[in-house]
């Protein structure tokens, strides 16, 4: 039964600590960046984080990534930031919209690039991530 359990851990892309192992807060410990997002991925982004038109209109990175329309756990990572910052989102992407429909560019104190974003979503959502990729398991335990 054990090889079985260590199979699926593997095939489902998760390394399943063995009971004795698991810390007391129940928190998984954070993963390394894998090889293809540094060598691969990173760069990529860091050329469209530049080069993108939702900087230009004042809407952060995370804003114009984590679509909470189609994907489940950037809305659950939403949910989880203060009211506040998801009020500032809102009024983000709608100023982004009316930039966009009116074909003008956000002032340059408005505008974010790499050397001023601030990822404020992406903690939230590798949190939720971790949390369903647990649940699963135990599902699958």
């Amino acid at each position: 039964k054990q090889w079985y359990q260590r199979r699926v851990a593997i095939t489902a892309g998760i390394e399943m600590l063995p009971k004795s192992q698991v810390p007391k807060s129940g928190r998984v410990p954070e993963e390394d960046e894998s090889w293809h997002w540094k060598l691969i991925a990173a760069p990529w982004v860091r050329f469209y984080a530049r080069n993108s038109a939702p900087g230009t209109m004042g809407v952060r990175f995370d804003d114009a990534v984590y679509q909470v329309d189609y994907d489940k756990l950037a809305q659950e990572a939403l949910s989880r930031v203060d009211k506040m910052e998801q009020d500032l989102r809102t009024f983000r992407l709608l100023r982004g919209s009316q930039l966009a429909l009116e074909r003008l560019l956000a002032p340059k104190e408005e505008q974010f690039g790499p050397d001023n974003d601030v990822r404020y979503l992406k903690p939230w959502y590798r949190q939720v991530r971790r949390e369903q990729e647990e649940a699963d398991m135990w599902d699958a335990y």
